[in-house]
């Protein structure tokens, strides 16, 4: 594979698309059409191409105007250079020190920070300070000349030329309180992912591609070019300048998530990794519904992106006769190569539908099904667009989103919100993806220390929802439910043994949920439990 950096690599694309896959990392956003307007071949390419990778869902959807094919995205990383910095003190000299670099041109918004910041109240002035660095370039001359005459007799704003070598770079970021990207475009920013990385809160407009790293509470995200609103998020910061501090904490949680060069390899991963085609299916059956699985296996062979494999996990304990037990409309299916029935010597229950495949298949994408449901054809399809979107989280099509009382303490199961809408296109702790609409599973996101299966038995049996959620949680991936979901259709007499009236209804999922957190403590020592509803329940306090 070849990976063609920037837009103006489009001869190469078009030589190589010919001979060897590509993908074409386009950096650029709403600018497209400056690098577009003397080369028409250029434009034509990023028309037809279907290839194309971008930074960002705010560069996707600017590269979506000129391109036939949706962009798959995979965010920008930065190196952890965070040994660079020096000792930070806070709030020196009793201000607030808001820090913004880049060029200095009409793009980056330096005209608006400063204007948001001179319209402060003289109290909120007297409070902070403004920073900013950068060098220029030949078309920002008249508008760096109208910037500095603005600021000439401003103390409190402080111009740091251009600074030269990544470690003073970080130095001197590191001895800021708030990172502000001020841009009125700009498809990422290193700088808002290197303010994460050393800890700083964020404040970022919404044309600003990395303002995905606001998150939890860490920041804030303004309207673009708006003194107003880019103010209010200023004086907020002055205002609480206490929680400064855990506002930077949870920046860096969300560098280390999103932006660190482990989550990159992640995301890499999947751009050289696996195609479309490489998902497979999972899911199983006991006597109950026997009969009426093939509905299930019918309407997921019959998708407009088809899987690799359909795998119907059995126990011999429930069918000790295998095949001659099975209803011939069943067996009948086995005719499409794609779908095939396994037999395994032990009942995992529930747990077979994931199991024995995630282990087989560690690198594929894997769909978790239940066997009560017909499915709409664009199950496959979906998912995998969501997982292209968002390949560090567990797509779902269906999700529950996880209740706090006000103490703190995690709801009762009964009291979730079921069939949770309010969350959508946004990977969240706070979601509980349920097997039933649909569910992937990116490679490697539940680890192999959760395919014990004493454990599994002992701590979680009839909850396997739970079970993959918290250790997938654990292992670094959040859920998200995409704003384009399909519905599903039940099967008609499904319900009369359905495992949800034991764990609902019967507190299991309680239970359940109370033991498989107990366990993890063992594991991986106290304190994890505590960590996993913390992140749940930051989300749900948003």
């Amino acid at each position: 594979m070849a990976v063609c950096n920037t837009i103006v690599t489009d001869k190469f694309v078009r030589f190589l698309e010919k001979l060897i896959p590509v993908a074409w990392y386009i950096r650029e956003a709403t600018n497209i059409p400056d690098f577009c307007r003397r080369n028409p071949e250029r434009l034509d390419a990023l028309r037809d191409s279907k290839n194309l990778v971008c930074v960002s869902q705010y560069a996707a959807e600017a590269i979506s105007k000129f391109a036939k094919y949706p962009p798959r995205v995979i965010h920008n990383c930065i190196e952890d250079e965070s040994n660079m910095a020096i000792p930070y003190v806070p709030s020196k000299n009793d201000k607030i020190r808001f820090v913004q670099f880049g060029t200095i041109e009409r793009r980056k918004g330096y005209d608006i920070l400063i204007e948001a910041y001179l319209s402060m109240p003289e109290k909120y002035r007297a409070k902070s300070e403004i920073h900013f660095a950068g060098g220029f370039i030949n078309s920002g001359t008249a508008f760096a000349s109208q910037l500095f005459r603005r600021i000439k007799n401003e103390s409190s704003i402080h111009y740091h030329g251009i600074i030269r070598g990544e470690e003073n770079k970080i130095q001197t970021l590191s001895q800021m309180d708030v990172v502000v990207v001020a841009s009125r475009d700009e498809s990422c920013s290193l700088v808002a992912l290197e303010g994460a990385m050393l800890s700083k809160p964020l404040i970022v407009t919404e044309n600003v591609g990395a303002k995905y790293m606001i998150k939890n509470g860490n920041g804030k995200i303004v309207k673009t070019a708006d003194v107003d609103s880019l103010r209010g998020a200023m004086m907020y910061m002055i205002d609480n300048r206490k929680k400064l501090e855990s506002m930077g904490i949870q920046s860096r949680k969300n560098y280390e998530l999103m932006a660190s060069m482990d989550s990159h390899k992640r995301e890499l991963a999947g751009l050289f990794g696996s195609k479309k085609s490489d998902v497979i299916i999972s899911l199983t059956t006991y006597q109950a519904r026997i009969k009426i699985v093939s509905q299930t296996i019918k309407s997921l062979l019959d998708q407009t992106v088809m899987p690799e494999k359909i795998l119907l996990w059995l126990s011999e304990e429930n069918f000790p006769r295998k095949e001659s037990e099975l209803p011939q409309e069943l067996l009948d299916l086995q005719e499409n190569p794609k779908f095939e029935i396994r037999f395994v010597p032990e009942d995992l229950g529930c747990h077979k539908k994931y199991f024995y495949t995630m282990q087989e298949y560690p690198k594929n994408p894997v769909i978790v099904v239940d066997d009560d449901a017909i499915y709409d054809k664009k199950l496959v399809e979906m998912l995998l667009e969501s997982y292209k979107t968002y390949p560090n989280s567990i797509s779902c099509m269906r999700s529950n989103r996880i209740m706090f009382k006000e103490n703190g303490e995690v709801r009762s199961y009964q009291s979730w919100r079921f069939d949770d809408r309010s969350v959508l296109d946004q990977p969240s702790y706070s979601l509980l993806p349920v097997g039933v609409g649909g569910v992937l599973y990116p490679p490697h996101s539940i680890p192999p220390d959760a395919f014990d299966a004493q454990a599994i038995m002992g701590f979680c049996p009839m909850a396997d929802d739970l079970w993959l959620k918290l250790w997938s949680m654990q292992n670094g991936y959040s859920a998200v439910r995409p704003k384009d979901f399909c519905e599903y259709k039940e099967i008609k007499g499904s319900q009369e043994t359905a495992l949800h009236k034991q764990n609902v209804h019967k507190n299991q999922n309680d239970v359940a949920l109370k033991n498989t957190l107990e366990y993890l403590d063992e594991i991986f020592g106290d304190g994890t439990s505590k960590k996993l509803l913390d992140l749940m329940r930051c989300e749900y306090f948003m």
